[in-house]
């Protein structure tokens, strides 16, 4: 039989945390190291350039300062000229200007050596030196000191052994860059990746306490029915009339099951923002007085007053039907919750051109500490359970998502024993 690996949530988390980091880093080091190599590079095409350049610019001025003797005799150019070679048939490769800084076993190995035309790099030893070659088409005739050689070809040196220390010193500050580089943006991209694994974490647990909610809630009406279907089957001659108990435990059962499905899906579709509102201007007065008269008549049987003040001629821009639905559960938990005796008041006013809905009760009340987790989907106390156990805790859920689609403002006062009051701010 095969290996079997189960996977958790956490387990799940680290590994996408860990791919992320991997991403990330792999992307920045890559990004610093193009840099990197490129600083390098233009740094030594750069100085390369200059020195090819100051190596062709003082050939010029040291041949044409050595193509007659009168020119010799002027002042001639600085810099390379101690470094320059020309080769005679006779005589070989002559140095008219020797320099005492220059190695002189150094340039006659360069110079046994089959050099290329034009420029390129030698090195001997710990120095090196950029070589400049040229070889001429025609003999020219150059004058040193009144004697004239015949020149086929020109080599200049100069010594590039600084400039090659500082491009050796600048790679190995790049590497170091680019190690510290990777710690550093591996700590980076190991903080992002955690940040960035928050909020899929927790979708993963509200998907998965809700998926626990669900099978909970509907758990109970499914037993329900099973219990009372078994009952009917377990009695199969006696009537429907004698029977009418568990048929209608089966029917409110099912209708409970019903509400909670069309709620469930409600919130699905909320969550895949596939929900369209329809928004239009709304009379928000209107909206509360039917809702009043609605519930009115509910509170009544109940033994709750239910009072309404509500100001004519408040509009605003909304979905009406969902207007009606927030309106709805308010009125409807506020009755639930609210102990015979008791009173229920809808509010509907204009505060500072800012239409106003309140809703407020003289019910149980909620504890300060579980005002906020009220609007989490199936979250209700044990005093709520055992005050309304057919509840499914989703009203409020439904609520909130509500006023947020209309940009509104929900406010919730409570006191434990004394009631609560939901007020609902809607923008202009």
């Amino acid at each position: 039989m095969g290996k079997q690996r189960i996977y958790s949530a956490g387990e799940s988390s680290r590994r996408i945390t860990r791919k992320l980091t991997l991403a990330n880093l792999i992307m920045l080091v890559i990004l610093f190291a193009l840099c990197i190599v490129f600083l390098n590079v233009f740094t030594q095409t750069s100085m390369t350039a200059r020195t090819d350049e100051k190596l062709e610019r003082d050939l010029a001025g040291f041949s044409q300062s050595h193509l007659s003797s009168e020119s010799h005799s002027q002042r001639l150019p600085s810099g390379l000229l101690p470094l320059i070679f020309f080769f005679d048939a006779q005589e070989g490769y002559i140095n008219p200007h020797p320099a005492d800084y220059m190695v002189a076993e150094h340039m006659d190995e360069i110079l046994s050596r089959n050099l290329p035309e034009g420029y390129s790099t030698q090195v001997i030893g710990d120095r090196s030196y950029r070589i400049y070659r040229v070889v001429y088409d025609e003999t020219l005739v150059f004058w040193e000191q009144d004697e004239s050689y015949n020149v086929t070809e020109t080599v200049s040196f100069l010594d590039i052994t600084s400039e090659k220390a500082m491009i050796d010193s600048l790679r190995f500050a790049s590497a170091g860059c680019l190690i510290a580089s990777i710690l550093i943006f591996g700590v980076f991209s190991y903080w992002r990746a955690r940040k960035t694994i928050v909020p899929i974490n927790e979708a993963w647990e509200k998907q998965r306490q809700f998926a626990a909610d669900t099978s909970h809630e509907l758990r109970n009406p499914l037993a329900s029915i099973q219990t009372n279907a078994e009952l009917l089957l377990a009695n199969p001659d006696r009537t429907v009339e004698q029977e009418s108990k568990h048929v209608a435990a089966i029917l409110d059962s099912s209708h409970h099951m019903a509400s909670m499905i069309s709620t469930l899906l409600t919130l699905a579709r909320a969550d895949a923002d596939q929900d369209e509102f329809s928004y239009s201007s709304v009379d928000l007065s209107e909206v509360a007085e039917s809702m009043y008269e609605q519930f009115a008549q509910i509170a009544s049987a109940r033994d709750i007053r239910v009072i309404a003040h509500i100001e004519p001629g408040v509009r605003l821009t909304g979905d009406r039907e969902r207007i009606g639905e927030l309106l709805s559960i308010l009125l409807d938990n506020a009755i639930r919750y609210t102990e015979p005796g008791g009173t229920v008041t809808i509010s509907c006013t204009l505060d500072k051109s800012r239409p106003v809905v309140s809703i407020e009760d003289t019910g149980i009340g909620i504890a300060d500490d579980e005002i906020d987790s009220v609007f989490q989907r199936f979250y209700r106390n044990d005093k709520a359970r055992f005050i309304n156990p057919e509840g499914t805790g989703l009203g409020l859920a439904i609520a909130r998502w509500i006023v947020d689609r209309h940009d509104a403002d929900l406010t919730v006062s409570s006191a434990l024993g004394e009631g609560t009051r939901f007020t609902i701010t809607f923008h202009e």
